[in-house]
């Protein structure tokens, strides 16, 4: 682990030049930059984590954010979308995808939190040692919530492509369960093999493949196949087809 974090080291100061300071810490709170009436309120920090090079910046994120639904409804879906700017260096954007349709279990109920809590790779921005600093802010700004009742606050493209995704979902696991019910774990690793490398399905749908061959990994082909009845009941009590 130290010989790799001398190697990028070395490698940045032969690009970038030397070293200016070592690496510093500060944190800012992020911001709920959205409306008084948004159902979903954003609190929480951000750690930036700095280097700088003569000619560059050298930056990662700790990313600590709560989602609080402060509506009278369920909520099943959101899009949220934060950015921060640190004092040197290059910006970051993350957006956060959320969509519980086939986890009942885990929507947002009235009052209730979802808290994430994340770090982010190394990233070099440019950096002019004679240009004063920037002040670093966070703020956090909803795009899109779907509830429980099939109402929805906002719009995006995200939002857009929920109702084919969730179909598409729908099939993907169905072809994954029969592959595992015909061919154990084996098949079943080969089907995902297949399924997430289909180009052309909706990013929601990818989203959903990667976190059950995530499951598969950590807590192993029992649990998934578990998780996929659970996806394929949902389907079933929501007359989820093709055609709707």
């Amino acid at each position: 682990m130290k010989s790799t974090a001398a190697t990028i080291l070395f490698l940045l100061c032969c690009c970038h030049g030397r070293l200016l300071a070592g690496e510093r810490t500060y944190s800012v709170r992020i911001i709920d930059n959205g409306p008084s009436d948004a159902p979903l309120k954003a609190s929480g920090d951000i750690v930036f984590h700095e280097e700088l090079f003569q000619n560059a910046a050298k930056l990662h994120w700790d990313v600590n954010v709560t989602f609080t639904n402060v509506s009278s409804k369920t909520i099943v879906a959101y899009e949220a979308e934060i950015d921060s700017v640190p004092e040197y260096g290059s910006g970051m954007r993350y957006v956060d995808h959320t969509d519980f349709f086939f986890d009942p279990p885990n929507m947002l109920k009235e009052g209730s939190q979802r808290i994430r809590k994340f770090d982010t790779p190394y990233a070099v921005g440019k950096y002019n040692s004679s240009a004063p600093p920037v002040a670093a802010t966070a703020k956090c700004t909803l795009l899109f919530v779907e509830f429980a009742d099939g109402s929805s606050y906002g719009n995006s493209e995200w939002s857009k492509s929920l109702p084919k995704a969730r179909r598409i979902t729908l099939l993907r696991v169905q072809d994954l369960s029969r592959a595992y019910e015909s061919g154990g774990e084996t098949a079943l690793k080969e089907a995902f093999g297949g399924a997430l490398a289909r180009a052309d399905d909706p990013r929601p749908t990818l989203d959903q493949l990667r976190q059950l061959e995530a499951d598969l990994k950590e807590r192993g082909p029992a649990f998934v196949a578990s998780k996929m009845k659970e996806f394929m009941l949902v389907g079933k009590e929501r007359g989820l087809t093709e055609d709707n």
